[in-house]
């Protein structure tokens, strides 16, 4: 177990009321004349840093979903806030090239006449040809609905 009080001559703590240890998750608690003051670990917040703070706050970008631990990034994102493109997922690929799946890995390659994705089947998102030869549509980012090719989007309904 680590001690995060101000220490002064021989190790002791200056403050009592930092002896006692009220800051539950923090890097530093300081004394105060009236108090305490404790420094929050990164994803703590409240006086005695006692509460998880808002991890999406500042909210998810590019179609991320906010959780209760931070952003869920869709695919092709990466990022605190999913604000980092990581492959071509992400982006768009040169035209005449595909984003394809190899090995575990997604990059952009010249589309090949027998590509699933030659035909240019997702009207309005990016098309990933799989290694098993199959493709899939990756919608826009947002909140809507798309159908499978991302060429409708579906209205779901409040029951």
């Amino acid at each position: 177990m680590w001690v995060y009080c101000e220490l002064g001559p021989a190790g002791k703590a200056l403050s009592e009321r930092c002896a006692a240890a009220p800051c539950l998750h923090a890097v530093s608690c300081r004394d105060l004349a009236n108090g305490f003051r404790c420094e929050c670990e990164a994803g703590w917040t409240g006086a005695r840093c006692d509460a998880a703070a808002d991890a999406c706050a500042r909210g998810c970008l590019n179609g991320g979903t906010c959780r209760a631990d931070g952003c869920e990034c869709r695919a092709g994102f990466g990022g605190a806030l999913c604000d980092l493109p990581l492959d071509c997922r992400a982006t768009d690929c040169p035209t005449g090239q595909d984003c394809v799946e190899q090995g575990g890995a997604w990059r952009c390659a010249v589309a090949v006449a027998d590509s699933p994705c030659t035909s240019s089947p997702c009207h309005n998102g990016t098309c990933l040809a799989l290694d098993s030869g199959v493709f899939h549509c990756q919608c826009p980012p947002g909140n809507n609905e798309y159908s499978e090719q991302c060429d409708k989007q579906i209205n779901k309904m409040e029951p």
